[in-house]
């Protein structure tokens, strides 16, 4: 599990979803991962259960003391076998249980849950879904994997942390066996068996895909809300384990894929669509052009040979759209950009030099554009990582993208 998140980072409550927590006792004496007292944990938040009243001051300062005999090398006694000790000690104290607090708010890429789901609707099926996430976590609250009674599978909860478990737990779940909520931490022994030494905690609900658990008319139903645009949140009952449209309970948001739409067929625009296609958005490449717009160059993306900006105003880009041109004609990308400008789109940008983008600007502006208008348009294009090839600079534009779309979400 890479450490790509911060100890700060939590997710925020939709209003509409209340927060149901399961029975206390919950049967792994395994998987009982434990937050440090200085986060902000259950505990500081008044969980039923926690220990709250247990102070913890006077283990605080043996341990600094010790740890400052230690980093002073001050041979009064060997010190590490008291620091571990210590070190347990602290972790039973503050032992609290983690329980499902958060609700997911619609980044997490279910795109190809959905694709196997209705591919795979004939066969026993369960679903992993990432429930609470605390400190490094590389899958956001909602992230789902989904496993084939055969054993084939697609996503992952944790990055290949603990996947291994999920599936040996998910194929007993198909089995037969009851539904179950698992908890992975750095502080226990079985997370080092599974792989999870990152310093993160993971909670997982493991369900089978039938009406006692998470019913397959629910992929139906998602699958039919983003072909339509429209955000469906689907509820889960962690006590009963059972999913549901709407509101209540843990709250899964499965909002329509992210869209970039790339002006110019050109050789930038082959990688820049596999690598969106990749990070989850739904592409479309624009080009009057016949001869450079063709499925063989771009068999992932839809394909529009209207020009730009009839194209842009038909597509109506809002903010989950990036709009990118790449065609250096200025007839093609000038009527693109005035269009993606005269929208609430979520990134726009250019590709050429900063001379080209600078003579851009002012023929923007004679178009009514002010200042604070056209700073809305990264150009050049992307972010600087010294790109010199054309799927280099497609890393660099995608890059830019992701930051854009992904600001304030870690």
């Amino acid at each position: 599990m890479s450490e790509t998140g911060t100890e700060q980072d939590r997710t925020t409550l939709p209003s509409t979803c209340t927060l149901q927590a399961p029975h206390a006792e919950i049967p792994q004496p395994n998987l009982v991962p434990v937050r440090p007292s200085s986060s902000r944990s259950a505990q500081s938040k008044g969980v039923s259960g926690s220990p709250a009243n247990v102070t913890l001051f006077p283990f605080t300062c043996a341990a600094i003391a010790i740890a400052l005999f230690s980093s002073l090398s001050i041979p009064l006694f060997n010190t590490q076998p008291i620091i571990v000790s210590f070190t347990t000690l602290l972790v039973k104290i503050t032992e609290v249980p983690i329980l499902p607090s958060q609700s997911a708010i619609g980044v997490a890429d279910h795109r190809n849950i959905i694709e196997k789901a209705l591919e795979w609707q004939e066969s026993r099926l369960a679903i992993a879904t990432v429930i609470e996430t605390w400190r490094s976590a590389p899958c956001p609250v909602g992230t789902h994997m989904l496993i084939h009674e055969d054993g084939r599978f697609t996503g992952s909860v944790s990055g290949g942390c603990v996947e291994g478990d999920v599936l040996e737990t998910a194929a007993a779940i198909i089995a037969g066996a009851p539904h179950e909520l698992k908890r992975y931490g750095v502080a226990d022994g079985m997370a080092w068996e599974v792989g999870l030494p990152c310093g993160g905690d993971i909670v997982v609900l493991i369900q089978r895909v039938d009406d006692t658990g998470f019913p397959a008319t629910l992929f139906n139903a998602i699958s039919d809300a983003q072909a339509a645009g429209r955000t469906l949140t689907i509820s889960t009952d962690i006590e009963a384990t059972t999913s549901t449209m709407g509101n209540g309970g843990f709250c899964n948001v499965y909002a329509p894929p992210r869209r970039l739409i790339i002006v110019g067929a050109v050789e930038i625009a082959r990688t820049l669509a596999d690598i969106a296609r990749d990070t989850g958005f739904g592409v479309t490449v624009i080009d009057p052009r016949a001869r450079f717009l063709t499925s063989e160059r771009f068999p992932s993306a839809t394909l529009d040979d209207r020009w730009p900006d009839e194209a842009i105003a038909a597509l109506r880009p809002d903010d989950r759209t990036a709009i990118v041109t790449l065609s250096h004609d200025t007839k093609i990308d000038d009527p693109a950009l005035i269009a993606a400008l005269s929208a609430p789109t979520a990134y726009i940008a250019a590709l050429g030099s900063r001379s080209s983008h600078a003579a851009r600007l002012d023929r923007l502006k004679a178009h009514g554009f002010s200042d604070a208008q056209l700073a809305r348009i990264e150009g050049p294009a992307g972010i600087v990582i010294n790109a010199i090839s054309a799927p280099e600079i497609a890393l660099s534009i995608a890059a830019g993208m992701v930051r854009t779309f992904n600001h304030g979400l870690r």
